[in-house]
């Protein structure tokens, strides 16, 4: 072999050992040597050895200390490149050529680089990954696997970025699935090369593109089929070499979403990532160091999000550090990342106090990040929009409205707080407006963020300072957020390759927001509507509860549902959902030892709920006996609940009250006007303990039903007085003692209509003012009775026209007009009787046949049947009368017997309608008819109103419509339940005392926990603790832990007593809730019991037995 070539050769295996060794500038300086010598022998074909030199002063750039050095060294790799071009285009062979489109693709993307604006650098990537195409293809061409594969791995991720400068999804779905169908082709080729580095870096840029474009909905092909083959072509690169996967891995986090893990655990890609940049440190490459960094900020950021308050700081500040060595990196060679997401490298600080915010709890220091984020804001905007990043101008918006959204939640003052939650509003709807067209087919994402707006938008319309303004601003987030679910969950459909209980979680948290303001939406209108679709939302969370295996939660929709078909008087059902709400406690209460206490409460809580229901059911169908039963049961299983023990009288007085509706209906009104007084004292006890219970109130929807209640049982007193004055008067209606009926029922309507004006409600107003018009109407009727005049029973019918008005079902209006009609026929009756005129007696029968005919239609056949005998009896006394003015002794004879007939109709009727009384008197009428031949009595004696005309049934008793099953509200937020556990709970002085604080939060948000509170009784030292917490004083700071949903914490305290004597264990714990609130919760105390160590003991020593 020729010493030149011998030359040649070692020079060439030098540069491939310097490039090994990320000796780039060396490796450049022996391939120009070669390029000198293969000159000085007039060797041609020097096209492939200009372009090594030129890729490795690329390299060599990449490695600059500062961004002047870059430009020096890119400013040599462009001339470099520019004669490999030259050099290529004059060989002119079809590998040549493609030499020399990659050559020209370098240089286009070494301008990118060191272009000043985003339309420029959009402008050479374009140009970059057109000259790229043209390169594999010609690769291709040649079947040159080798070089399509390096080409491949060294510009496809530029296509990538100019992609993330595209507004509108269509362009990047299409920029996208390119890249990837070229990527595919080259891992097809790359499946029989020995460049083991350069197959693993196609394997990572394919599978990391594959994992992205599935996610991102940027490929028309299935969500699963993608994620699979990203995961397979990933495996074969790990088993190929890991070093050399770890070396790629940066840049497949540039282009894509990397599956380090297959189960996506993020810890454990953030440990893969820490080893990531290990192994890229050793190449001194700026990019890849940086998107090292990058991706342990980005995983720093995530995995924080699970941490206590002080571990999730640490973790941000970690991320942070992170960011600002990442931009370190890309600023020494002027390269501006897309990436980021959670915290955007270029301007990470903005992001950073964002996260802070989020994290804390306390109001004021919330505050305080958020206005150190905003200020930050500007600079994060202004750098987005310069960097063309279309993505990153999105996410600068939507940060800005993350902030005011977190700030407001905190805000107590009202109008600071409207006005962030209005900035909130206006910049999340414009960044997902943003994002809409950027990632259309990110279903998952667009519905995450869809969601969030339609929850700013729920709490904006909470600030509204009137109903019409709030519920417009609600419908809009309803409107907002049934989209966003729908997105969401065709997200979920899409890229969910199982059940993930976050996911789920929030999935059904979601659908159970939107049944909460169709809830809310309902009640700012007073339309009913909204409701129906709100039971099929809260079902729907239900049901996805259900699914993931959460019972407890499940329940809680269940009682929702079941409040909401209460609002809607379906009390059956809501009976059953409360039955099942119930069931669904009790079985998380053997699934959740710590929260069995709890959660067996609310079983007998809500089985107590689903009693009332019952109970309702029958009281608004005037089934009173059966409804007092149920108010019974309610009232016993409250009862047996100390928190809520304070109801039991409310529901005794119900029964009560109910038991005096029934009475009263079976005419017992002696009974029944006894039973309203009791019911009436029970209101008043009733009042009382609510009064008690209102002192320890913790939850709003407590605190506002205990409010209704108060007023409520006020009410229901003055409504039990009028209800005994009436019963007392119909009594001496009977009597006869009319003018004392007439002043009961008046004193009965005073106090109704009193009631009416202050109602709760329309249905409340309705209802006193129909009970109201009823008395009026007796008190008239009695007052005719008493005056034997006519026109108070013109203004009784008028009266029960009224009540017909008033009342709520056909049933009571038929009643209520055949009352009416009868009293018209006693008034035309009356006058009659003074008259003897014809035609008021035609008048009072036809009254008499429509009260017959509308008792009828109301089910009344007693009433119907008295009011037919009634105009027998009044026909029977026309015939009479018309007899004894007949001159013509058979005409008058003819009378006397036809009178004959009807009296003896009229009796039978009065005896089908029940009235002995009146069927005797009409009897001896009659006797004395035939006997005497005229009229015994006057008409008015014998014809008058009915007993029935007086009967409650034509009227209902109140709905206990106050009422709500409250408690719910304390599931909203975080809501920490502690059992202290100490051992033994006798020991003597200087003996080790063992107490464990057993936590657990049962509420839907997550609690930051700042201290246990008397946590070191008096008399003890302190021996041992739990290692993450520490004692101060006689508290144990708990430092800020985070305590999410249904998750649980122990805390582990050694006490040594040094004095004798009981004391009582009664630790507070305080904490933060999601809404910047602070709260405690105390459990049971426990009691423990120090002795003297006495002679024996103090030879043995304290801790020998």
């Amino acid at each position: 072999m020729a010493e030149g070539e011998i030359n040649l050769e070692s020079l060439l295996n030098r540069a491939k050992d310097q490039e090994r060794e990320y000796d780039w500038g060396g490796a450049a300086e022996t391939y120009q040597r070669i390029l000198e010598l293969a000159s000085e022998k007039h060797l041609g074909g020097t096209g492939d050895l200009t372009e090594r030199k030129a890729h490795a002063l690329y390299k060599s750039a990449l490695q600059a200390d500062d961004f002047d050095e870059f430009r020096q060294r890119s400013d040599v790799a462009t001339e470099a490149y520019s004669a490999a071009t030259d050099a290529c285009v004059k060989a002119g062979d079809q590998e040549s050529m493609a030499r020399a489109a990659r050559s020209q693709a370098m240089l286009a993307l070494l301008r990118f680089f060191r272009s000043g604006t985003a339309p420029e650098r959009k402008k050479h990537l374009e140009v970059s990954w057109g000259k790229t195409k043209e390169a594999l293809e010609g690769f291709a061409a040649v079947k040159n696997a080798s070089e399509f594969c390096k080409t491949y791995c060294d510009l496809s991720f530029a296509p990538v970025i100019s992609a993330d400068m595209v507004s509108d999804y269509e362009t990047r779905k299409r920029d996208m699935m390119e890249v990837l169908a070229y990527g595919e082709r080259a891992e097809a080729l790359g499946r029989g090369l020995e460049d083991t580095g350069t197959v693993i870096g196609v394997l990572v840029m394919v599978s990391s593109l594959l994992e992205r474009a599935a996610i991102m909905g940027l490929c028309d092909r299935d969500f699963k089929e993608c994620h699979a083959k990203a995961l397979d072509i990933w495996h074969r690169a790990e088993i190929l070499s890991r070093e050399e996967v770890l070396a790629w891995l940066p840049l497949a986090a540039l282009v894509g979403d990397a599956p380090v893990d297959p189960d996506r655990d993020m810890a454990s890609e953030y440990s893969t990532f820490r080893e990531a940049v290990d192994v890229v440190r050793k190449s001194g490459d700026r990019m890849m160091i940086g998107h090292a960094l990058a991706g342990l900020t980005f995983y720093a950021n995530w995995i924080s999000l699970g941490e206590d308050l002080e571990e999730a700081c640490s973790l941000q500040q970690q991320a942070l550090d992170y960011a600002l060595l990442a931009r370190d990196e890309f600023w020494k060679i002027g390269f501006v990342t897309p990436r980021g997401p959670n915290v955007w490298i270029m301007s990470p600080h903005m992001d950073h106090y964002a996260w802070l915010a989020y994290f804390e709890r306390d109001p004021k220091k919330r505050q305080e990040f958020g206005e150190k984020a905003l200020a930050c804001s500007p600079e994060r905007t202004h750098l987005a929009t310069l960097s063309g990043y279309t993505i990153q101008v999105c996410y600068s918006v939507m940060h800005a409205g993350n902030i005011y959204d977190i700030m407001a939640r905190t805000e107590t003052n009202l109008e600071r707080k409207r006005e962030l939650i209005q900035k909130a509003e206006e910049t999340w709807r414009k960044a997902v407006t943003i994002y809409g067209r950027f990632d259309s087919g990110a279903l998952y994402n667009l519905g995450l963020y869809r969601l969030a707006l339609a929850e700013v938008q729920g709490i904006l319309a909470d600030t509204a300072t009137d109903a019409k303004s709030g519920a417009q601003e609600l419908r809009k987030a309803i409107d907002s957020h049934r989209a966003a679910l729908g997105e969401h969950e065709a997200g979920i459909r899409t890229i969910i390759t199982k059940d993930d209980p976050n996911i789920l979680y929030t999935l059904a948290n979601s659908w159970t927001l939107l049944g909460r303001h169709l809830r809310r939406l309902s009640e700012l209108t007073g339309d009913s509507e909204p409701l129906n679709e709100a039971i099929s939302c809260i079902e729907s969370a239900y049901g996805i509860y259900s699914k993931a295996g959460w019972p407890t939660r499940a329940a809680e929709n269940l009682w929702e549902a079941a409040r909401i078909y209460d609002q809607l008087e379906n009390h059956e059902k809501a009976r059953e959902m409360f039955l099942s709400a119930s069931e669904g406690f009790r079985t998380g209460a053997e699934k959740s030892p710590r929260l069995k206490s709890l959660y067996s409460d609310l079983a007998v809580y809500l089985g107590a709920w689903a009693e009332f229901e019952k109970a309702k059911h029958h009281h608004v169908r005037q089934e009173y006996q059966l409804a007092l039963e149920h108010f019974d049961r309610a009232a016993q299983l409250h009862e047996s609940l100390p928190k809520w023990r304070f109801l039991a009288s409310n529901y005794r007085a119900w029964a009560m009250l109910d038991k005096a509706e029934a009475l009263s209906r079976e005419d017992r009104w002696q009974e029944a006007a006894k039973g309203f007084e009791e019911a009436g004292n029970l209101f008043q006890k009733s009042r009382a303990s609510l009064e008690e219970a209102g002192k320890g109130v913790e939850n709003a929807d407590e605190e506002k039903m205990i409010a209704r209640l108060l007023k409520a049982s006020g009410a229901r007193y003055q409504y039990c007085r009028a209800r005994t004055a009436i019963e007392k008067a119909r009594e001496m209606n009977v009597e006869g003692r009319h003018s004392l009926s007439c002043e009961l029922y008046e004193s009965a309507a005073n106090e109704l209509e009193s009631l009416a004006d202050s109602a709760f409600s329309d249905q409340d107003r309705r209802e006193m003012e129909l009970v109201a018009t009823l008395s009026r109407a007796w008190q008239r009727m009695n007052q005719a009775e008493a005056e034997l005049s006519s026109e108070p029973y013109e203004e009784a019918a008028h009266l029960f026209e009224e009540a017909k008005g008033l009342a709520s079902n056909a049933k009571v209006k038929a009643l209520a007009l055949g009352h009416s009609r009868f009293c018209r026929a006693l008034e035309a009756g009356t006058r009659f009787t003074d008259t003897r005129d014809q035609s008021l007696h035609a008048t009072a029968t036809k009254h008499l046949e429509s009260a017959s005919s509308y008792y009828l239609r109301a089910g009344a056949d007693t009433c119907s049947e008295y009011a037919r005998a009634s105009k027998l009896l009044f026909d029977a006394y026309a015939f009479l009368d018309i007899a004894s003015q007949e001159k013509d002794h058979n005409k008058a004879a003819k009378a006397y017997n036809t009178a004959d007939k009807v009296l003896q109709a009229s009796a039978e009727a009065f005896g089908k309608a029940g009235q002995q009384g009146k069927k005797e008197q009409v009897t001896k009428l009659q006797e004395k008819v035939k006997q005497d031949k005229e009229l015994a009595v006057s008409l008015m004696q014998v014809l008058e109103a009915p007993t029935g005309l007086s009967s409650t049934t034509v009227f209902g008793a109140p709905t206990p419509t106050q009422e709500t099953a409250a408690g719910l509200d304390r599931f909203a937020h975080a809501d920490i339940q502690a059992t202290v556990i100490g051992r033994p709970t006798q020991l003597n002085v200087g003996e080790d005392l063992s107490l464990e604080i057993e936590l657990v939060n049962a509420g839907r948000g997550s609690a930051q926990l700042t201290k246990v509170e008397q946590a070191i009784p008096k008399g003890f030292d302190v021996q041992e603790v739990s290692q993450m917490y520490r004692v101060e004083d006689s508290y144990l700071n708990m430092k800020g832990r985070r305590l999410d949903p249904l998750k649980t914490e122990d805390v582990r305290i050694v006490l040594r007593p040094t004095i004798h004597g009981s004391f009582r264990f009664k630790p507070r714990i305080m904490y933060l809730d999601d809404s910047g609130k602070y709260r405690s919760h105390e459990p049971e105390p426990i009691d423990i019991t120090v002795k003297e160590l006495g002679i024996s003991g103090w030879l043995k020593g304290p801790n020998r037995r």
